[in-house]
């Protein structure tokens, strides 16, 4: 069966490519994958984002866009900076994931904040708004060898739930 063209992918791959032009060219060149990057003032156009700001608002229902069960691989910013900063000191000519290896479906980053919030809504599941690919989950052989994250998603949501709470 064909796969529908996957236009994001496609520009990584783009992207990837034009990098080992530069690199034949002399130049230095460090491939990275990051995978679902969040940190604490994400724009709440992202999941992470847009989660947070429902649980500081108390939302109830809860929405969540696409399906609940879809599965991300959260790796805190903190742990994609100080990632591509040993991937450089450790001059890596491989490209590398950024991710924590770590699969977690929409609701339960949406539980994990309203339990931060201390609050428990309904959770409303919009079928019918955008979803994205259902599982991206990255594998963490070689980044892992290079460093570990130290960020977990719980910690993130405290993070960025912390002192914006009543």
């Amino acid at each position: 069966e064909d796969l529908p063209f996957d236009s994001y992918g496609e520009t990584k791959r783009i992207g990837e490519k034009m990098a080992m032009q530069a690199k034949a060219a002399g130049v230095a060149v460090h491939i990275v994958r990051p995978f679902s990057g969040y940190g604490e003032d994400q724009s709440t156009d992202f999941p992470f984002g847009a989660f947070v700001e429902r649980a500081r608002k108390r939302e109830d229902p809860f929405k969540i866009w696409g399906n609940a069960n879809q599965i991300r691989d959260f790796v805190h910013i903190d742990d994609i900076t100080a990632g591509i900063l040993a991937i450089i000191d450790n001059d890596c000519q491989e490209p590398v994931n950024l991710c924590t290896g770590v699969g977690t479906p929409m609701i339960d980053l949406a539980r994990m904040c309203a339990s931060v919030a201390k609050y428990v809504p309904d959770y409303e599941v919009d079928e019918n708004a955008p979803m994205g690919v259902f599982y991206r989950v990255g594998d963490t052989t070689l980044f892992h060898s290079i460093y570990e994250p130290k960020i977990s998603l719980m910690q993130g949501v405290k993070r960025a739930l912390g002192n914006s709470l009543p």
